[in-house]
């Protein structure tokens, strides 16, 4: 009996044991929780400390900015159609003294080469009225430097002697008559480059000279020489006078005294004009005398 007891013990162990052997777990997939092993390692902290500093580069300073260019001037007109029209007053005494139009140009020789400059109808007018009486005409050229353009003053200058009375020894060794006032000398300073290409005078004696309280004037080109041809003054409708004393701002000319080229110039077509109408007479006399005669053998026949 005891050992039946025993026997069925034994079997109900083996009954237990092999449902856990044959049974199957079944596990649902979103309840299943999947656990990595993560490994950290840990590296200890870097203790070296740098004790060189960066070196500090400072930038360069901007280059200033190129100067600009000066503006272009005003374009010179070429000779002769730079012409103008200048005055020169006392203010003080509200006296005009010297007025001054036409167109000039000035040309210098040397070196081989001609260098023209053409005075400019917008020059700036200043002068004096005392004596000698002159007007300076100021105008700037314009001079390609190597490293920048530069505006240089270039001048003329008329000066002007009278002989109002017999008794004024620098008009009368310049020859002016009496009664009679004239340009007594031409000055120039020019630029061709930044040196003075000429500064010097071109008269020797007086010209133009014009009776006080009159006008020289000239429509065709007259030329003013120095002594060697170096120095030209060519002007052109031109029409000057000084020693005026009509009052401040009054600009025109009184009677005109013609230049003698101008003289010769009216001559030709009055020659012209002469011979042309002396032979339509002389055609004409031929004509009614013809006609005259053949009516006179036209009687005779009958």
């Amino acid at each position: 009996m005891k050992f039946v007891g025993v026997l069925f013990l034994w079997y109900a162990v083996l009954i237990v044991s092999g449902q856990d052997v044959n049974t199957t777990t079944t596990e649902d997939p979103t309840t299943t929780t999947t656990t990595k092993e993560t490994t950290t390692t840990s590296q200890p902290p870097d203790t070296t400390t740098s004790t060189t500093a960066k070196p500090t580069t400072t930038p360069p300073a901007p280059a200033p900015p190129a100067p600009s260019p000066p503006a272009p001037g005003p374009k010179i007109p070429d000779y002769p159609l730079n012409k103008g029209k200048w005055i020169v007053e006392d203010k003080a005494k509200n006296v005009t003294c010297v007025i001054l139009k036409g167109a000039m140009q000035i040309n210098l020789t040397g070196q081989n080469k001609t260098v023209s400059f053409n005075v400019p109808g917008f020059a700036e007018a200043t002068g004096s009225c005392a004596e000698p009486q002159s007007i300076v005409l100021t105008w700037n050229s314009t001079v390609l430097n190597v490293n920048k353009t530069n505006y240089l003053e270039n001048s003329l200058t008329l000066s002007f002697e009278s002989n109002a009375t017999v008794g004024s020894l620098s008009a009368a060794d310049s020859g002016i008559t009496s009664g009679k006032y004239g340009l007594e000398n031409v000055t120039v300073v020019l630029h061709e480059n930044q040196n003075i290409t000429f500064n010097g005078q071109l008269l020797n004696k007086a010209v133009f000279q014009t009776p006080i309280n009159h006008s020289y004037s000239c429509f065709a080109e007259e030329v003013l020489k120095s002594d060697d041809s170096s120095f030209q003054l060519k002007i052109r409708e031109i029409q000057l006078e000084a020693y005026r004393s009509t009052t401040g701002g009054h600009s025109e000319f009184s009677v005109a005294v013609p230049c003698p080229a101008d003289d010769a110039t009216d001559v030709v077509p009055i020659a012209v004009g002469a011979a042309l109408a002396g032979l339509v007479v002389i055609v004409l006399i031929a004509y009614l005398v013809g006609r005259r005669r053949s009516r006179a053998r036209g009687y005779q026949s009958v």
